[in-house]
Order: structure tokens, then sequence, then C-alpha cells
């Protein structure tokens, strides 16, 4: 489903239209996605809201999210 997402999205970027989404380096997490991290027993979830990613109700980069979860030394 999330290739399917990708490509469709990628389609709809190269014939001109507008996708949302959020954009870290070179990954694009369309609208809609989940992003989970395990640590410590327990899984917590973000999304993609817009072009924003959404961690308990707070637009965080990756980074954010993983000290927010792990603390320190843990790269995102």
């Amino acid at each position: 489903m999330a290739i399917d997402a990708w490509l469709a999205a990628d389609q709809l970027r190269l014939a001109g239209g507008a996708v949302n989404g959020y954009q870290w380096k070179c990954l694009f997490l369309p609208d809609g996605s989940h992003v989970r991290m395990r640590c410590k027993g327990l899984t917590e979830y973000a999304v993609v809201t817009g072009d924003r990613l959404l961690y308990q109700g707070r637009s965080v980069s990756p980074r954010g999210m993983t000290l927010a979860i792990a603390g320190e030394g843990r790269n995102a």
C-alpha cells in the first residue's frame, strides 16, 4: 500500500499536481502516512497530516520524535 501511494503521489507530482506530505531528506511520506518507533517495549506512533509530522498532537521532526520517545543517544 505504501509503495502504491508513493507511486500515485509521484505520478501526480510529475503531472504538475500538488501533493501534501512530509519531506525528510530523500524520503517523502504522503499525507496520512503513519510512522512508528519501538523503544523499551512500547510502540509509539506519529502521523503525517498535510505537510507536518504529528506526534502526540505536536508538529515534530523525525529527530524531535526520537528525542521525545527515547531521549538522547538515538538518531532519527
